[in-house]
């Protein structure tokens, strides 16, 4: 066994299967639907399809960064026991929880001054995140040393892509991703942005599509221009859907076209991302040759 874990925030938004398989540990965001706080659980505790649902029915929801004491409490639990962290979290451009856990390891720094506490800026988001955590546990795996792992961490991340396409306009007004007069005209006019991730960690609009159905075959057409190995990429490649699996897995076959040994896995955005993306919308993650801003 290794003398360190890999954790994160569950906005890694894998399946508990996939937590498992790369032995991650995660510590639950926290979210509110109707004024009522719920644990980003991973879609154990509320499903998907319950959230998303509730959410086309108009109920307001937002999003709780983890607290520094609950960082604290959650990293106490393996220092007890010996071990060593290198903990991964979501875009500092996007969240304040790499703020929050740095802080956490500062204070418990003074505790356990023979432990090693690393915490890794993702500079993703959502499943991207994930791909982050699980390079890294394949490096653990391999018998990398936690400092190995963290400085691959930090090269890899440049190199994961995002490419998003979302259905409704009206929550990236409401993320402040959209104004006003573009969520209404783009509804109007059928205009479809894919979102992406810039160089410092912020979502922003790589392009505008006109209709979902071209929106979609631009994804797969993004995915081979920027997979890693071309055609012959034969990595993890999530597709990730907020409550549309039909169209998810019409984006699925569009990628298994262009990148036919690509690993496809296809799962959910999870419940926090959700507040903010809204039901409707795919996305892809995967990782490229070298880092991709276009």
């Amino acid at each position: 066994m290794s003398d360190y874990i890999i954790s994160a925030e569950s906005t890694v938004d894998l399946l508990p299967q996939e937590i498992e398989e790369f032995d991650l540990k995660y510590i639950p965001m926290t979210f509110t639907l109707n004024g009522v706080n719920y644990k980003d659980d991973l879609g154990q505790t509320m499903s998907y399809d319950e959230f998303y649902e509730t959410m086309a029915k108009g109920a307001e929801t937002k999003t709780t960064s983890v607290a520094v004491g609950e960082y604290i409490d959650f990293f106490t639990g393996y220092l007890n026991e010996g071990l060593d962290i290198l903990h991964v979290t979501m875009s500092s451009g996007i969240s304040s929880t790499y703020s929050q856990a740095t802080s956490a390891a500062n204070i418990l720094k003074e505790e356990f001054p023979d432990r090693k506490i690393l915490v890794l800026d993702s500079m993703c988001a959502g499943a991207g995140f994930g791909l982050v955590a699980e390079e890294m546990s394949v490096l653990r795996k391999n018998g990398a040393s936690i400092e190995e792992a963290y400085e691959q961490g930090l090269i890899f991340r440049r190199k994961v892509n995002h490419l998003f396409v979302p259905t409704d306009l009206e929550y990236l007004f409401k993320g402040g991703r959209l104004s006003r007069t573009e969520a209404l005209v783009g509804g109007l006019l059928n205009i479809c942005p894919m979102i992406c991730i810039d160089p410092q960690g912020k979502l922003a609009v790589l392009m505008k599509v006109k209709g979902k159905k071209k929106a979609f075959k631009e994804l797969a057409a993004q995915a081979l221009l920027r997979a890693a190995g071309g055609a012959d990429f034969d990595r993890i490649l999530y597709v990730c859907h907020c409550h549309c699996i039909d169209d998810a897995e019409k984006v699925a076959e569009l990628v298994r076209e262009v990148l036919p040994k690509a690993q496809i896995r296809i799962g959910n955005v999870g419940l926090a991302m959700g507040c903010h993306s809204g039901p409707g919308g795919v996305a892809l993650f995967f990782a490229g040759d070298r880092e991709t801003w276009i």
